[in-house]
């Protein structure tokens, strides 16, 4: 049967250039080095910060390799375990055939959905929910002991599907607590908070310079709200990422174009739409609710006057 080997994995799927590495982190630290000395270290950067291609779940269980490999009946195997120089313990990585881009100027629905799937499968393989990188376990490495198993990377939306219950629904709040709980679930909900505040307060900054310092001091406000979070607060770089991105999309922004005066008009006649249309929307699921429970209440009286009759 063909499984996933360690030269495909090498050249086709990290992609690490200059990548963090290490014996022993906890002791010794992380330091990075060329790619070749990189892969004779135990621990290495599993993804460059500016995309993801692979997703590591690490499991801290007797059983973790039956866990890694419990959902096979739906399709997902992972393509790599390495295991832990303790028993039983040991990494699951998912590869993904088209890496999740992180940069600036990236869509936000690709990274929504990958902090989803990140999140479901550590749920799903009983994963350590605070696990967040960026090192993982070398698969070449000789104390590995790596089992090379599924050939063929995923896509993000196979992996959704697959999934099933398990992947978490999109947060319907902007608090902390209703955040995605994976190390991209701190990204997401920084962009959709700074986002928000930004869409009005650079009428208050005309300067770029000035609007920059601002965003990032949003970011930089709003992170300490993330030590509820399993992963913890943002480190600065990351911070700086958002607020840089953030802050280019509205400066650039073509209703930014037009004026103060008129970008409020324009932002207030948008979000009056969306609230007709979110109205209009909830009241037609109202109204089917009502109609389908009416229907499982009715009475029939012709059948229910038989009965007694009888």
């Amino acid at each position: 049967m063909e499984t996933m080997t360690p030269e495909r994995w090498e050249a086709e799927h990290w992609y690490g250039r200059y990548p963090l590495a290490s014996n022993n982190p906890r002791i010794d630290g992380s330091f990075r080095m060329p790619r070749s000395d990189a892969l004779l270290k135990r621990f290495i950067q599993a993804n460059p910060r500016e995309y993801v291609s692979q997703i590591v779940v690490d499991i801290d269980h007797a059983d973790a390799e039956l866990r890694a490999f419990s959902m096979h009946e739906v399709g997902l195997v992972p393509n790599m375990f390495a295991y832990s120089t303790r028993p039983g313990h040991g990494q699951a990585t998912f590869l993904l055939r088209s890496p999740v881009s992180l940069s600036e100027a990236s869509r936000r629905k690709p990274i929504n959905l990958l902090a989803r799937c990140q999140q479901g499968l550590t749920v799903a393989l009983s994963g350590d929910p605070h696990y967040s990188g960026p090192l993982a376990r070398n698969p070449t490495h000789p104390m590995a002991n790596t089992r090379w198993c599924h050939p063929t990377p995923y896509e993000l939306r196979d992996l959704a599907r697959a999934l099933g219950r398990d992947l978490p629904m999109p947060p319907t709040s902007r608090r902390v607590e209703a955040s995605i709980d994976s190390a991209l679930g701190r990204n997401c909900w920084m962009f959709d908070v700074t986002r928000q505040w930004a869409y009005r307060a650079w009428t208050r900054y005309p300067q770029r310079t000035d609007w920059d310092d601002a965003v990032f001091a949003y970011t930089w406000g709003r992170n300490p709200e993330l030590v509820s979070h399993s992963k913890g607060p943002l480190p600065d770089s990351e911070l700086r990422t958002i607020s840089r991105s953030v802050a280019s999309f509205v400066w650039n922004s073509e209703m930014r174009a037009k004026g103060a005066e008129q970008f409020d008009a324009d932002f207030s006649k948008i979000q009056a739409n969306r609230g007709h249309k979110g109205g209009k929307t909830m009241t037609e699921k109202r109204r089917e609710v009502i109609a389908e429970t009416n229907r499982r209440r009715k009475v029939d009286r012709a059948a229910v006057l038989a009965e007694l009759e009888a």
